[in-house]
């Protein structure tokens, strides 16, 4: 993670944070270590044993996506009769959520059902750029994927109307600038997810503004 808390409750970015000072974690209030490598960029990381479920560590892809807004609407905590959750990025009424590893589909429904009930809605934005998007239909813009995760199983009509989940799955180039490529999944009853639509957009960083 990139921003904390110091003593004063003040949230600081790890890249003015100082080496004398104690710094708190955003969500379970643990004392948080800064981590200064060569390899990984400056973070705030949990001493070993916490039970706290932010991962202190964040993938390149990760890191790329959320620096694409301003500082301010970073890692922003999200609170609800006494419960916290910190949002990748929060706009508005919208938290973004950038997801690459692996998660469970109780964890994604928690989270969703969470940020609902405080009033936002909700972006994840998967990476896929790595994964097969195989047997794709022009006519219909369809895609059908092999999904191995459990995430999106009980997706549903409840969540679709306050969830929108995109796949990220790689990036273009028109008249020299760098265009990510993203598909918005669809509901689709009959079959779940083992048929994925595509509303056949491309969509950048811009999009989550408007």
């Amino acid at each position: 993670m990139y921003y904390a808390f110091d003593k004063n409750n003040k949230r600081i970015n790890v890249k003015y944070a100082s080496s004398n000072t104690k710094y708190f974690c955003p969500e379970c209030g643990e004392e948080l270590l800064i981590r200064n490598g060569s390899i990984n960029a400056h973070h705030f990381a949990h001493k070993k044993g916490s039970n706290c479920c932010i991962a202190s560590d964040m993938s390149d892809w990760h890191i790329w996506w959320q620096n694409c807004f301003p500082d301010e609407n970073q890692e922003i905590v999200v609170e609800r009769n006494g419960k916290k959750r910190r949002a990748d990025v929060v706009l508005g009424d919208t938290v973004i959520e950038f997801q690459k590893s692996s998660m469970s589909k109780e964890e994604f429904n928690n989270r969703n059902r969470f940020y609902i009930s405080c009033g936002y809605k909700v972006i994840w934005v998967f990476d896929f750029i790595e994964r097969n998007l195989s047997n794709y239909d022009c006519s219909e813009h369809k895609f059908i994927v092999k999904w191995r995760f459990s995430t999106l199983d009980d997706y549903s009509p409840y969540f679709s109307k306050n969830v929108s989940v995109f796949l990220h799955i790689g990036c273009k180039y028109v008249f020299g600038q760098e265009i990510q490529k993203l598909i918005k999944i669809k509901w689709k009853p009959n079959n779940s997810f083992k048929i994925f639509h595509s509303d056949g957009i491309d969509y950048n960083e811009d999009t989550f503004y408007k």
